[in-house]
């Protein structure tokens, strides 16, 4: 449950989504929004997925919009 900044590759930008196409795996936990205290090898507690978050993300995974920081969870 540590922070792992990595790069992805930006495949189409529907305006408040933006389709990630490479660099994570469908099993990969994502933090949308990590702030800026965040930073690699941090610890964070992984909190549970509402439902309808789960399947949203499932059908189609996406990233907030250009300009902000993503990092994974390992």
């Amino acid at each position: 449950n540590r922070i792992k900044f990595t790069k992805v590759s930006v495949g189409r930008d529907l305006g408040t989504e933006i389709e990630i196409t490479q660099g994570i795996n469908p099993d990969d936990r994502i933090v949308a929004n990590p702030g800026e205290r965040l930073s690699d090898n941090v610890e964070v507690q992984i909190t549970p997925q509402s439902a309808e978050n789960a399947k949203a993300t499932a059908a189609a995974p996406s990233a907030p919009a250009a300009g902000t920081r993503e990092a994974l969870a390992k």
